[in-house]
């Protein structure tokens, strides 16, 4: 009797471990490579790359091409979650280049502009000389503002 209940029970503890032996399997197996994800970081990437990227984002750059270089290393080694983070981390850096050049584009244009202005004022303090291609309103005499 006393044998017959540690077959038994040995027979319940083997089919409890096969159970959770192919459960975790099967979690492994359940993720499946974030194809997706890395088409999506590839397109990101593509587009992020510039000279203004590389002028403006030069370091949020190579952490892009650095993170899909590593999410595909690691679907390769089968860590496909893994995988999916680092292609994730790729299309925000790439979009992070792609603003920062936008900002620093954005700045070089302002800067010109102001450069342009601080031209335009010199002219005029030099000698209140019309500009080149300016023209000014008529200017009122004494009598129009009575």
């Amino acid at each position: 009797m006393a044998n017959k209940f540690f077959r038994n029970l040995h027979f319940a503890a083997g089919v409890l471990y096969s159970s959770i032996f192919i459960a975790s399997l099967s979690g492994c197996a359940s993720v499946q490579p974030p194809s997706a994800e890395l088409d999506r970081a590839t397109i990101a990437l593509t587009s992020a790359q510039s000279e203004l990227t590389e002028n403006f984002a030069p370091v949020e750059l190579r952490l892009a091409r650095d993170a899909l270089t590593n999410a595909n290393a690691l679907v390769l080694a089968g860590k496909n979650e893994l995988a999916k983070v680092q292609a994730e981390r790729c299309v925000v850096y790439s979009e992070l280049a792609i603003l920062k050049a936008d900002a620093g584009t954005a700045r070089a244009e302002v800067a010109q502009q102001n450069d342009e202005i601080m031209q335009l004022k010199r002219q005029i303090d030099a000698g209140n000389r019309p500009v080149e291609g300016l023209e000014l309103p008529p200017t009122r005499t004494e009598e129009q503002f009575k």
